[in-house]
């Protein structure tokens, strides 16, 4: 169902999201059932900046910051992709999400983890927004009923 967000914007909810780490399947977190805040600190982090995103806001040290507490990034990088390739083979962790990139996370030989519940962030839904400029050119109609059922087709493999 399309929804109009806000004045001028139409949306389409696209998956849910839940806050969480990525790790490689052999890392010592992926053992454990519960992850105290010691030890999900004790690793050092991957951050992925995306520019008009993420850059400005620091909502995880925030928080950490409130406890006291603080993450050890050693790497930080405008490629998610380089940043995934990067927890393969070594103990680095990077917050992340549950949804569509399970799939890839798996053919990676990565895995979700939860993080410590002093860290828990609410589920968030990624959406598909555009203007109402492109709601109606049947070119706009057709490019997005291809990004849609690419993204129908990703979820299912």
């Amino acid at each position: 169902m399309v929804e109009v967000s806000r004045a001028n914007f139409y949306q389409l909810k696209l998956a849910d999201i839940q806050v969480c780490a990525v790790v490689r399947k052999g890392h010592p977190l992926a053992q454990k059932r519960q992850i105290s805040l010691d030890d999900f600190l004790s690793y050092s982090f991957i951050k992925v900046i995306i520019p008009e995103f993420n850059e400005h806001h620091q909502k995880d040290q925030q928080i950490l910051a409130a406890l006291g507490r603080e993450r050890k990034i050693v790497f930080e990088t405008h490629n998610p992709n380089c940043a995934l390739r990067s927890l393969e083979h070594t103990n680095y962790v990077l917050l992340g999400a549950k949804g569509p990139a399970n799939v890839l996370y798996e053919q990676m030989g990565l895995t979700t983890i939860e993080i410590p519940k002093e860290l828990a962030a609410p589920k968030f839904s990624m959406k598909f927004i555009w203007h109402q400029r492109q709601h109606l050119p049947a070119e706009q109609v057709w490019f997005r009923q291809l990004v849609m059922n690419e993204l129908a087709a990703s979820m299912k493999t």
